[in-house]
């Protein structure tokens, strides 16, 4: 079942679709239930064809039939032909079929990078489970993550802060507190304010995107370049994403959709984060992008109140952090670099709130009434 799940949500990323894991694991067991009447294997995730089904662009469940096709056929018509190619062979072709999901040395490079305490059980997953067996190396991981929360909350380090620093955290909010809004003046409606209240590592890393993501597909209307848009120009045959967001809308007590208003500005708070792990690094980034492909691209994206620890590790992780009102180096596309983010960093909320929108993104309000509020709080 770990393999399982871990298939799907690898893929899930990989071509932009969601997966219900409870469905996935629901099936998992009726399947292997009923098959145990039949005295038939076991059934699971199949990595080798799964991949060769990713490499070859299939896009709904139908290659089933065809797979059962082809199948049928070599038992029936081909044992004699299929019988005479070798092991190796197949053995190369399944090889070929798996090896980019293999992952290269260069993703435990920026593990080591990123943080000491993520490489470490990454070396010890991988090798545990590579001589032993993956259960006891998915243990072990999980076993010392588990001892290394335990002495990091035992070991917990002490911040502080004063007015005579005109860098430290306090005199910034007290700066920037002179300047806001009045308490009556409402955001305009492209905006959304998150702020993460915990640390962000393996454990509540995923729960923490998926809030955010929940939120924005709940409160607001995909945009136009989004992968979720009638317009859009290809489509994934898996609709549990779309149900997914439309039983969100109908908890929230939604009844039109379309009259929700797309999002243009982002910010997440990283004020009450004072830790963060690969891991934590890794599902920012797929944030990021989730809500780039949700929204569109011309969506922006801000980060506010991050500690010099905290953009430490984001930046180790590949991500270029700049200020406010910082150029971008040459070379370094504000889009994207790679397999990294490129993101402006506030002091507080405020000043992330009242800085001007970067309009070749297409960062504007949807309506006039949205314009001349933000007109009003930047007065």
């Amino acid at each position: 079942s770990v393999e399982h799940t871990a298939i799907a949500r690898v893929f899930g990323v990989r071509n932009n679709y969601v997966t219900d894991q409870s469905q996935e694991l629901t099936y998992y067991g009726v399947a292997n239930f009923f098959n145990s009447f039949f005295h038939s294997m076991g059934i699971g995730g199949a990595m080798s064809r799964t991949a060769v089904n990713s490499a070859c662009n299939v896009k709904s469940p139908l290659s089933g039939f065809v797979t059962t096709a082809v199948v049928l056929v070599s038992i029936f018509k081909l044992v004699g032909t299929l019988y005479w190619i070798p092991k190796s062979t197949l053995a190369a072709i399944i090889i070929t079929a798996v090896r980019p999901l293999i992952s290269p040395p260069s993703v435990f490079y920026r593990y080591w990078k990123t943080s000491l305490a993520d490489f470490v059980p990454a070396m010890i997953a991988f090798w545990v489970s590579l001589f032993v067996s993956t259960e006891a190396g998915i243990g072990a991981f999980v076993g010392f993550n588990i001892v290394y929360v335990l002495l990091r909350q035992v070991f917990a380090r002490v911040s502080t802060s004063s007015t005579a620093d005109p860098r430290s955290e306090l005199q910034v909010a007290l700066v920037e507190a002179r300047n806001l809004p009045p308490s009556d003046t409402p955001l305009p409606s492209d905006i959304r304010i998150f702020r993460f209240n915990e640390s962000i590592f393996f454990p509540n890393a995923y729960r923490a995107k998926t809030s955010v993501l929940d939120t924005l597909q709940t409160r607001h209307a995909p945009g136009y370049q989004s992968v979720l848009s009638p317009e859009a120009a290809e489509r994934n045959w898996s609709v549990t994403g779309e149900k997914r967001i439309a039983k969100l809308r109908r908890k929230a007590g939604i009844d039109d959709p379309s009259a929700l208003p797309p999002v243009g500005l982002v910010i997440i708070d990283f004020s009450k984060t004072n830790h963060v792990d690969a891991t934590a690094c890794k599902h920012m980034q797929s944030l990021v992008r989730e809500v780039q492909m949700f929204a569109g691209y011309a969506v922006e994206i801000r980060l506010a109140g991050m500690s010099g620890y905290v953009r430490q590790r984001f930046e180790r992780a590949g991500w270029l952090v700049l200020d406010g009102n910082e150029e971008v180096p040459e070379g370094r596309d504000e889009e994207r670099n790679g397999e990294a983010e490129v993101m402006r960093l506030y002091p507080t909320v405020v000043s992330a709130l009242l800085a001007p929108r970067n309009l070749q993104r297409g960062g504007r309000s949807d309506s006039g009434k949205d314009s001349e509020r933000e007109r009003a709080m930047m007065r």
